[in-house]
């Protein structure tokens, strides 16, 4: 019944409709969003539950007092939904412009938004895996108390199957992500730069605040009278984090910073100023200055006293798709002119 009704609707709406619209951010959304990530979901999913399923027969003991076959039934469903998750990410990354056949000109945002986003998955995944068995070395070190009662060997399934799902999927998005590295194009992509930003302030946020659980656990006993050995008992989770996320932070942050010392300053954008010359409109500047990349300056007339209505939209629009320095001038009836002028 779902694949009936829902087939129907996405026939209709997309293979009929939308699948020919022409390049707009919405089909591109749609496309990345919906499609792609969550084809690339699926698959990380179902592909973690047949390693998982696998590698629990393998190491963990309790897994093998009943049948296999008892064990083993559930792969079907993890085989149907990888064969599902495949499907959509093989076909909307098809849908992506330049993402499989790259133009001489280079690559376009939403190519790169499509690395990043499997760079992404993969990425977190592998981070897990590794806190998780950062967490099993530390929980042999630094010894639980008697309520730990979870199986190591579970984890240690868990923590590979993260490991070597992500891994491959974060390499491979990684190494197209490091070919295109050292243009200015790219290097001053907007994609590239909020990546790179959203990786290194998670991590390094995630280093800080367990540093600070830590001190916080130290400084709480030192008070309380309370410190002893067991204390550090609780730093397994922290400095299996900090372990985890330090190394991420501080690459991610050498590949940030390389990256903005290789765009020169010349090439670097510089904004534009947009005068305006009128009565009191304090919602035109107020609009203009919520435009990126432009410098308001605003020169009172002298012969007009009083605040006048004007179309803001209008006038937003025309600076907004404009190119270089404007002025724009406001008449006493409210009336409006955009001037280009020379730099």
């Amino acid at each position: 019944a779902p694949l009936l009704v829902f087939g129907v609707a996405w026939w209709w709406y997309w293979w009929r409709h939308a699948r020919a619209f022409e390049r707009s951010p919405e089909r591109d959304g749609y496309v990345l969003v919906v499609g792609v990530l969550g084809g690339l979901a699926t698959t990380v999913v179902a592909a973690s539950g047949v390693l998982h399923t696998m590698l629990s027969w393998l190491l963990v003991g309790s897994s093998r007092d009943g049948s296999a076959v008892d064990h083993f039934h559930i792969l079907s469903v993890f085989a149907a939904l990888l064969v599902v998750g495949m499907a959509l990410w093989a076909y909307h990354r098809r849908e992506i412009p330049h993402a499989v056949h790259r133009q001489a000109d280079g690559r376009d945002e939403v190519a790169r938004l499509y690395d990043h986003l499997e760079s992404g998955v993969g990425l977190v995944a592998s981070t897990i895996g590794v806190a998780v068995l950062l967490g099993i070395v530390l929980n042999e070190v630094l010894p639980a108390g008697d309520d730990w009662d979870i199986d190591v060997d579970e984890l240690v399934a868990f923590a590979l199957t993260a490991l070597l799902v992500g891994g491959p999927i974060w390499n491979r998005a990684w190494r197209r992500i490091k070919a295109h590295a050292g243009t200015v194009t790219e290097e001053t992509s907007a994609v590239r730069r909020i990546y790179l930003f959203a990786v290194f302030g998670v991590t390094a946020l995630v280093v800080l605040g367990s540093l600070l659980t830590m001190v916080y656990m130290v400084v709480f006993a030192l008070l309380d009278g309370s410190l002893e050995a067991e204390t550090l008992e609780g730093f397994r989770i922290p400095l299996a984090l900090v372990g985890a996320t330090a190394g991420v932070a501080v690459y991610h942050g050498r590949v940030l910073r390389s990256g903005l010392r290789a765009v020169p300053a010349s090439s670097r954008p510089s904004p534009r100023t947009v005068t305006v010359v009128g009565p009191p409109a304090p919602a035109l500047v107020v609009a203009l200055e919520a435009l990126s990349g432009l410098r308001i300056i605003q020169h009172r007339r002298l012969d007009v006293a009083d605040q006048v209505d004007l179309e803001l939209e209008a006038v937003v629009e025309e600076v907004r798709t404009g190119a270089g320095n404007m002025v724009v001038v406001v008449a006493a009836d409210g009336s409006t002119e955009v001037i280009p002028v020379a730099d």
